[in-house]
């Protein structure tokens, strides 16, 4: 019995085999998009921009859809992270951080931009009465978030997440500093923390800004905490005044003086005493902002050690704010030495 050979069937079989073998058939293609640390950080970035608009949007029910979105689209990103789907995960993290996005979006055009406008006009208000305050520092910084809102309205502009987050830091501490000023700006009557013709702080003196010291540690604890690593900056700032009477010459004091300044002191009066009382009032106010320096640098007990940005001034004769008409020659108003904190946290790696 004769066997016959079907050729076709056998030449089929053998060129199949030679393309699967010999490497022309395609190679089998990965059915994963991205990789998977690809995937772990967008999973991550959806995950941090939904638990950073929990804590700072105080007002969440106008928000209420998105915030609903954003948390079902995170929670999906998860779940299919873990079972390594990752075209899926990333899907679904893109779709709660634009949830994300669009609260964030809103609250900053809705609620900071406008709150940043009515902080600068409070701050110009107190610039109006006493210029010397330091909280002039962050008129720049609210300047700039008003310019950025008419760019952005004008179409010019698209502010970056990373920038509205930015922004809100600055501006929710800036609210902060403006609402606490009267515990952390202080008034030293000089006749108190000085004796009569000293430079030199009295123990009621030191006893006062040794108070003083706990409510700015305090305040420097509390921003620490509301961010945490970030570089804690504590501004001190110390405006000293005199009143308009002479010194007797030949004391310790004068003498003092006389050395403080390049410039020699005129030998007539006015100017004379002028330039003296010039003198004192700076030399005061070194004084009180130097010991509340050394005060900080003993009690901050924290792992970042704040940045303490001190500076002492002194106006002489000129009239303090605040002190309204007449103003006697040995007025104890115009004996004063006026102190201005703040703490301010800074990011990592940030700028002054």
């Amino acid at each position: 019995m004769q066997h016959r050979i079907w050729w076709p069937s056998v030449m089929c079989f053998l060129i199949g085999g030679l393309l699967v073998f010999g490497g022309c058939a395609p190679a089998p293609q990965s059915s994963q998009k991205f990789t998977l640390t690809e995937t772990t950080r967008k999973v991550d970035e959806a995950r941090d921009h939904y638990t950073y608009v929990v804590r700072i949007v105080p007002d969440k029910p106008p928000y209420a859809p998105q915030f609903d979105a954003a948390h079902t689209w995170l929670i999906t990103a998860e779940d299919a992270l873990k079972i390594d789907q990752r075209v899926e995960a990333v899907t679904a993290a893109g779709k709660s951080l634009d949830a994300s996005r669009e609260i964030l979006q809103h609250y900053y055009s809705g609620d900071i931009l406008p709150g940043a406008s009515q902080a600068k006009a409070t701050i110009q208000t107190i610039l109006e009465h006493d210029p010397d305050d330091p909280i002039r520092d962050f008129l720049p910084v609210l300047d700039q978030m008003e310019a950025t809102a008419a760019q952005t309205d004008q179409g010019q502009r698209a502010v970056t997440i990373d920038q509205i987050r930015d922004d809100i830091r600055q501006f929710n501490q800036i609210q902060s500093i403006l609402e606490t000023r009267g515990d952390m700006n202080v008034t030293l009557e000089t006749d108190i923390s000085f004796a009569k013709g000293e430079y030199r702080l009295s123990e009621a003196g030191k006893a006062f800004l040794q108070t003083f010291v706990e409510t700015i540690i305090a305040s420097h604890n509390e921003r620490l905490r509301q961010y945490p690593g970030h570089t804690m900056i504590i501004k001190i700032k110390v405006v000293g005044y005199t009143d308009e009477l002479g010194f007797r010459e030949g004391t310790d004091l004068v003498k003092t003086l006389l050395k403080q300044g390049p410039a020699p002191v005129p030998d007539h009066e006015p100017e004379r005493r002028r330039v003296l009382n010039q003198r004192l009032s700076e030399l005061r106010a070194t004084t009180i902002g130097s010991y509340l320096e050394t005060l900080l640098q003993q009690t901050s007990q924290t792992e970042v050690a704040p940045a303490i940005d001190a500076e002492m001034i002194g106006r002489g004769e000129t009239i303090p704010p605040e002190i309204s008409p007449p103003y006697p020659v040995s007025d104890p108003r115009r004996r004063i030495c006026n102190v201005y904190t703040y703490v301010f946290g800074r990011e990592p790696g940030a700028g002054p």
